[in-house]
């Protein structure tokens, strides 16, 4: 029955307790419950917040689920916080054993926003009231025995925005998209928490956190930070950390980024402005004040290396440091291509301390393979030393561009810093440091700088530099030195001094920055050389000195001088000398200048005058200038202008006068003024005025937009002009004229009219030339009639193409465009043939009539030509070959595919010359021959008739063939000719036009013996095959070449008559080497004064690559003794090589017993002493060197004759000889005696002038003592 009742108070204990239960569980789940939950937690959160909490509903069991609906925390008023769901669930059970488990926690669209109030509080910092009562100190506790388990806590979608008063820097305004997943538990004091993933977006700036992950435990004094996985959009971070605190700090930092993305810096800080994305390792130790490191960085080739320890962080007692680099190039770090730099390298740093007072730090620096923007160093080694508050540094590079060493040293560092440096510089070469080949230098110097104070304000110093001989960019410096201080903002150069071919300099003074200035220098020109070089110029040269000074401060400086220059040349411009003077002020960030040059005996080409007198001043940005220039009695000019400095630049001339030989010119309006704007020039009121001549111009030239310029020319005299540029040939005229341009300098539209009258080109006169031209299109146009007289005259019209906007290395003339050039007569007479001087200087007197009508079209490049040419009753002088040509008839006719000669007759001397036949062409001139056919005929044809050479030649020969095969064929005899072969090989003739008075010809030679030019002979243009006319290539045949007697060879020394026969022929691409034989038929050459007979003698040419006949002569020399005894001399073998045998009758002789016999007369064995010497010192001697000093003397002075003449039996004296022609027939020479009775005075001088009257017939008027005085009639026999 116990037992019954027993059970029975259990089971209804139990169902009592259940019912409670389930009572207080049924209460929970009633939304009655729940509310009045929430009332206390609102309630409870106002008595504990300084803020308003919110919360919109509880659910869940409230038991193992818990749910929050739309929680705010308001913070006056304005939201901290909006939850609008939080979620989490435990397990009830675990609450037995003491467990705290959380299965759940979910965050649902977290909303944080952070307001920074105006005394810069957060709103966050004091929600939470303070604690004012007061409780009893709190007893040490044991330790938490619960454990606490939180699984799956997640936060979704969470975000946080900041509100700050000011943008800060490197802080995002919101970041979003929060997802967190993590696990954590505490047990026994020990704190585990996996954070398996992080991940946000940031707004301004943008960034990502794609994930974080890492596992942290803390127990005691150790926290543990493993398995650190940091992923954002570039970069990826792994690594671990140890940190653990005992009686010493320990930690371990171990840390690996694969890569690291420096943009993603960029974004929080913009100021990085270092860019890459390299690997990176990092590991370090830090063991309680001592710390240690290793670090590792790579990136595209590039890699460092540092590893290092400090044994005391907080006195850095004693540390080190070793790093590595290779291939580092810092440009790509900065994304600068510019900072072209790369090297490899070792740093090694050790010390001891950090002040300078008492730290002891060494530096030593290895760089090897650097390259500087494209130079290369082949090393550059640095030592620094830091001990006991003083410094020394050395450095060495070495590297093609030169070697150059440093050193230095500063003692008390932080005190008076004296220091002094040392800098040398060794065969340093601009070619390496400039990337150049056209700076060759050799440069060598020092520089010393020794005081006190780096701090510029306080700097004293003595400075001292000095460069060795040395060459830069190939100009020498002999010496270069100077030497001088500097104390706070002032100085003194004691003296700059440079000695260099080029000159010599000198400088010294004091200068200053806020202190006088007063600096004084000098210079005197040397060789200029080296200038001429550089500036590519043919001629540089100058003489004189310049000198000034500078005074006063930065602030009004004044800078004055000198200069006097003589004898300057550049290239074709001379002056005689420039000299003139400079002062300048700057003050107040004004300028004002003045200065004058005057020049005298300016001399341009053929252009000279004879002052320049230049002045000006500048002052309120404008410049005032005087030119006054003269020459002699034919130019004086003045020009006054003002250049005002402006936006729109004016030039305003004032004044404008010149007399230009007997007409005066000058500026009628005194407002002329040129305007220069950023692209365009304008012209007003510029009237220039002669009497009759007028020169207007007025309008606007632009470089963009349209042009409207106006020229207009009235009664413009031609013949002043060509005076002033000094042509000599006689060109007159009166030229009228009105130019209208319009367009865009681009397309220039160019209108304009043109009248020449009463014009004449040396002996061709017209009455009148006159049309228009214009330049429209791209197209140069004209139609001009030449007028000559009533009877004669001409038509010229047509275009041309061409390119307005051509560059500087394309034709103006378009050689592939369509063109057209026509030319045709207007009158019955045609034209006079005068006018072919203009095109034919050489040719004089020339007459006849010139009918003509021809049409060129097609291109530039290939021109077809049509119409015809015709000569009448022609007549023309040569006077460089002395001959007179008449009766010139041509007859020519002519298209794009043939030239028929009908025609061609001409008469020289008493002969005359024919030439007719055809050439065709395969469409137009430009593509070639295609056929020939040419007969060439002449019968005692005078070819050149002067003083050095005379022909008259019978020809027959003839061109035929097409160009497959052509061929040439003719015979040619030189019927009568002389060739003076000292002139032939000089190349020299002299005509009578050449020949100027004496007096211009001494101011000609004045300026010309101040120009001093280095003739360069030019050589002759190597002409390729492709160049070569097909029809030359294939041309063959033979011309025979008859020499017949009465060919006369003449020199000084040598009168030979020859003839003989020669083989011209051509069977390949060139012409071969002549053949045949020519026979010496008489003559005389003079040696060693004597006069020997060629008694015969013979040429044979045998063709070869050059011309070297084989030589057969014998030549004879009678000697004026009783028996007639004969010097025979034998000349054998080739030309170039000969062989000469010397005979005494027909006993061969040496050569210098043949000389005793021709010079004595007698065996050399049979000279006396006393005739030996004699000799040695005076005739043989004058003898030997006689033809050798007239070959050369007569080129150097332009001397036909030069004779030396040692004592005679006949003259006591010997006497000097020289002549010259004056034209073909006037020969003036002047003999002086030397030695004798009266050699000293004017009775030793004879002066002789021959005149050649006829052929053979001459005049000869000598002037010397009173029995050489007279004239004589002489006939002279020539053959």
């Amino acid at each position: 029955m116990m037992k019954k009742k027993i059970l029975k108070i259990f089971i209804w204990f139990f169902t009592v307790l259940f019912l409670l239960l389930a009572g207080v569980f049924l209460t929970t789940q009633t939304r009655f419950f729940k509310d009045w939950l929430r009332v206390k937690l609102l309630e409870a959160a106002a008595e504990n917040l300084n803020a308003e909490l919110q919360l919109g509903t509880i659910d869940g069991n409230l038991i193992s689920d818990f749910q929050l609906d739309d929680l705010v925390l308001l913070v006056s008023g304005d939201t901290l916080l909006y939850l609008p769901s939080l979620k989490f669930r435990i397990v009830p059970k675990n609450l037995i054993r003491k467990e705290v488990r959380l299965k759940v926690l979910a965050v649902d669209s977290l909303r944080l926003f952070l307001l920074q109030h105006a005394d810069s509080s957060w709103n966050f910092e004091h929600i939470v009231k303070t604690d004012t009562s007061t409780r009893a100190p709190a007893n040490e506790t044991a330790p938490f025995q619960w454990k606490l388990l939180f699984e799956n806590i997640h936060f979704s979608e969470a975000a946080i925005s900041f509100m700050p008063l000011e943008k800060m820097p490197a802080f995002p305004e919101k970041i979003k998209a929060i997802d967190l997943d993590l696990d954590a538990q505490y047990i026994n004091d020990v704190l585990d928490v996996q954070m398996r993933n992080l991940s946000f977006l940031t707004v301004k700036p943008q960034f990502a956190m794609q994930r974080l992950a890492f596992k942290i435990k803390y127990e005691k004094n150790r926290i543990a930070i493993n398995a650190l996985d940091f992923a954002t959009q570039q970069s990826h971070f792994s690594g671990n950390i140890i940190y653990e605190m005992h009686d010493d700090i320990f930690v371990d930092f171990d840390l690996t980024a694969d890569p690291f993305h420096f943009d993603e810096i960029k974004a929080f800080v913009p100021g990085f402005n270092f860019y890459g994305q390299p690997a990176i390792k990092l590991r370090a130790q830090l063991a309680g004040d001592s710390l240690s490191y290793n670090l590792q960085v790579t990136e595209k080739e590039q890699f460092l290396t540092a590893a290092g320890s400090i044994a005391d962080i907080s006195t850095f007692e004693k540390y080190k440091s070793h790093l590595v680099a290779k291939n580092i190039k810092p440009g790509y770090w900065v994304r600068d291509d510019s900072l072209q730099i790369g090297f490899d390298g070792m740093f090694d740093l050790t010390g001891s301390g950090l002040a300078p007072e008492s730290a002891i730090v060494q530096l030593t620096a290895s760089l090897s393979s650097v390259e500087l923007w494209q130079r290369h160093l082949d090393s550059v080694a640095a030592k620094f030393s830091l001990k006991s508050n003083k410094l020394t540094t050395r450095a060495a590079i070495s590297a093609p561009l030169g070697h150059i060493n440093f050193a230095g040293k500063i003692a008390d560092l932080v005190g008076t810093q004296k220091f002094s440096f040392d800098f040398a510089a060794h065969k340093i070469d601009l070619n390496s440091i400039a990337l150049t080949d056209s700076l060759d230098s050799d440069i060598n110097f020092t520089i010393n700088v020794s005081g006190r104070n780096l701090n510029p304000d306080s700097l004293e110093c003595n400075f001292e530099f000095k460069m060795l001989p040395s060459s830069v960019i190939g100009a020498k410096i002999d010496t270069l030195f100077s030497w001088g201080s500097w104390g706070g903002d002032s100085g003194r150069i004691d003296t700059l001094h440079v000695e260099s071919p080029l000159g010599r300099f000198f400088l010294a003074g004091n200068i200053g920055i806020e202190t006088n200035n007063n600096i004084q220098f000098h210079g005197d020109l040397g060789n200029l050389q080296w200038v001429q070089n550089q500036i590519s110029a043919d001629t540089l040269q100058a003489a004189g000195f310049f000198e000034g000074h500078v005074r006063g401060t930065t602030n009004a400086l004044f800078v004055g001088g000198k200069y006097d220059f003589q004898d300057i040349v550049y290239n074709n411009l001379y002056f005689g000398q420039a000299r003139g003077d400079f002062v300048t002020t700057v003050a107040n960030n004004a300028i004002q200048a003045r200065g004058g040059l005057l020049v005298q005996k300016l001399a341009l080409s053929e252009t000279a005058m004879d002052t320049v007198d230049l002045t000006w001043n500048f002052a309120d940005s404008v410049l005032k200038s005087d030119i006054y220039l003269s020459r002699q009695d034919t130019i004086q000019s003045k020009i006054r202008f003002s250049y005002h400095v402006q936006e729109i630049p004016e030039i305003w001339i004032t004044e404008f006068a010149a007399r230009l030989k007997n007409l005066y010119w000058e500026n009628r309006s005194k407002s002329a003024q040129i305007n220069i704007g950023p692209d365009y020039y304008e012209f007003r009121n510029l009237d220039f005025q002669s009497q009759n001549q007028k020169v207007d111009i007025d309008g606007f030239w632009r470089q963009k937009g349209e042009n409207d310029l106006n020229i207009k020319i009235s009664g413009l005299q031609i013949k002043p002009i060509f005076q002033l540029m000094q042509f000599k040939e006689e060109i007159t005229g009166q030229i009228n004229s009105d130019i209208l341009i319009e367009g865009t300098a681009a397309d220039p539209q160019i209108r304009g009219d043109l009248k020449v009258d009463n014009g004449r080109i040396m002996e061709f006169h017209f009455e009148q030339w006159q049309g228009p031209f214009s330049l429209l299109n791209s197209h140069i146009n004209w139609d001009f009639t030449l007028k000559q007289d009533s009877l004669r005259g001409m038509k010229f019209d047509g275009f041309l193409p061409v390119n307005v906007a051509a560059a500087e290395n394309e034709s103006f003339l378009v050689m592939n465009a369509p063109m057209r050039i026509h030319a045709i007569n207007t009158k019955r007479g045609g034209l006079d043939l005068s006018f072919l001087q203009a095109f034919f200087p050489d040719m004089k007197n020339v007459k006849g009539r010139f009918l003509a009508n021809v049409k060129v079209t097609h291109t530039l490049e290939n021109p077809l030509p049509a119409g015809s040419v015709r000569v009448f009753d022609g007549r023309f002088d040569i006077p460089r070959y002395g001959v007179r040509y008449k009766n010139l008839q041509l007859a020519v006719q002519f298209d794009s595919t043939d030239i028929r000669i009908q025609q061609l007759e001409l008469q020289g001397g008493k002969g005359r010359l024919a030439l007719s036949g055809n050439l065709a062409f395969d469409d137009g001139i430009q593509e070639g021959i295609r056929a020939a056919n040419l007969n060439i005929s002449a019968k005692n044809f005078q070819v050149a008739k002067n003083r050095d050479i005379f022909m008259v030649v019978d020809a027959d020969a003839r061109f035929f063939g097409d160009i497959a095969k052509p061929r040439f064929d003719g015979d040619i005899l030189l019927r009568r000719s002389t060739f003076n072969l000292n002139a032939l090989e000089n190349s020299r003739y002299v005509e009578l036009e050449q020949v100027q008075p004496l007096l211009v010809q001494a101011r000609v030679d004045t300026i010309a013996e101040k120009i001093v030019k280095e003739t360069k002979i030019a050589k002759p243009e190597e002409v390729s095959r492709d160049q070569v006319s097909l029809y030359y290539e294939n041309l063959k045949g033979e011309l025979r070449i008859e020499i017949g007697r009465n060919t006369w060879l003449r020199s000084p020394s040598l009168n030979v008559e020859v003839k003989g026969k020669l083989l011209q022929t051509k069977h390949g691409v060139d012409f071969e080497m002549p053949v045949g034989t020519m026979t010496v038929v008489r003559g005389s050459y003079d040696f060693l004064g004597k006069s020997f007979k060629i008694e015969q003698g013979e040429f044979i040419l045998d063709g070869g690559e050059e011309i070297n006949p084989l030589i057969d002569l014998e030549a004879i020399y009678s000697i004026r003794d009783e028996d007639r005894n004969e010097i025979r001399i034998l000349v054998s073998g080739r030309a170039l090589d000969p062989e000469i045998t010397f005979y005494f009758n027909n006993e061969q002789i040496e050569e210098s017993n043949a000389v005793s016999y021709i010079v004595f007369g007698r065996d050399l064995e049979q000279v006396s002493s006393g005739e030996k010497q004699d000799l040695q010192s005076g005739q043989l001697l004058t003898q030997l060197a006689a033809a050798q000093l007239t070959k050369n003397l007569g080129k150097k002075l332009s001397l036909d004759v030069i004779e030396f003449q040692g004592k005679t039996e006949a003259d006591a004296a010997s006497s000097i000889t020289v002549g010259r022609y004056i034209s073909d027939h006037i020969f003036i020479s002047i003999q002086q005696l030397i030695g004798g009775e009266n050699w000293e005075t004017m009775e030793s001088l004879r002066a002789t002038l021959e005149l050649e009257l006829m052929n053979n017939i001459f005049m000869q008027f000598t002037k010397g003592d009173e029995k050489s005085t007279g004239f004589d009639l002489i006939w002279k026999y020539q053959k």
